[in-house]
């Protein structure tokens, strides 16, 4: 392989290492998984949440039925003394305080039926909490183990493409080497253009009668007089 050749495929070479990179690190999956595993802690948390909420709902529960317990003993209590019959103010009495531990009973009642259908709701959520991670998790599976075998096909193409890196670079002048590597540090990874007609590939602009007869040098390759990258002729 000449010189000219060699710089050609070893900029192609660059490029397309360049390109699997990039195509290694935009693998459509890697932003899913990220996404997934965001709305996983998500889901997460809030079932810590609907979870803590679930005990909560209970111990009051627990509480309100003590209670509604503890006001039934005394309207028992209240109505067996009414049902004794003693003076009236006793009655009187009694019976003002039957109606306001009745008032109690109903506003126990009341609560309870909201806690019972605030605790069936929390539920019914940690339910669906827990289907839909089960779900996730599944998902997330496939979606990892689908970006590790596109990431190692890539990787593969890498390191094919950098054993070959190897052999062209091992076949070319070492000044040419370095002088290929400082171009490609300076102009971003495109070190070589190809003079197509009498137009650099890459700068674009119209190379003069006497440039243009200047590059068809014996090497193959010379210095842009535009942008200063390798420029190599059609002609070796």
């Amino acid at each position: 392989m000449n010189a000219r050749d060699a710089l050609v495929r070893l900029q192609e070479i660059d490029v397309e290492l360049l390109r699997d990179r990039r195509r290694g690190e935009e693998l459509p999956q890697r932003a899913a998984v990220a996404k997934l595993r965001a709305d996983v802690k998500r889901v997460g948390a809030e079932a810590q949440r609907v979870v803590g909420r679930h005990k909560d709902l209970a111990m009051a529960l627990e509480a309100n039925a003590e209670e509604h317990d503890h006001v039934a003993g005394l309207v028992d209590r209240a109505q067996a003394e009414a049902a004794e019959g003693r003076d009236y103010r006793h009655v009187r009495d009694l019976e003002a305080q039957l109606t306001s531990l009745a008032k109690r009973l109903e506003k126990l009642e009341f609560q309870r039926a909201g806690l019972e259908g605030e605790l069936e709701a929390c539920r019914r959520r940690a339910e669906e909490c827990q289907a839909w991670l089960k779900r996730a998790r599944a998902e997330e599976a496939e979606l990892v183990a689908s970006f590790k075998g596109e990431l190692e096909a890539v990787a593969a193409r890498v390191r094919e493409l950098r054993e070959e890196r190897e052999d062209v670079v091992a076949g070319m002048d070492p000044a040419l080497v370095e002088r290929y590597e400082r171009a490609s540090e300076r102009f971003g990874g495109l070190a070589v253009e190809r003079l197509v007609g009498d137009t650099p590939s890459v700068c674009r602009v119209t190379l003069q009668p006497s440039q243009y007869a200047a590059v068809r040098t014996p090497e193959g390759y010379c210095e842009c007089p535009y942008c200063h990258r390798i420029l190599v002729s059609d002609e070796g």
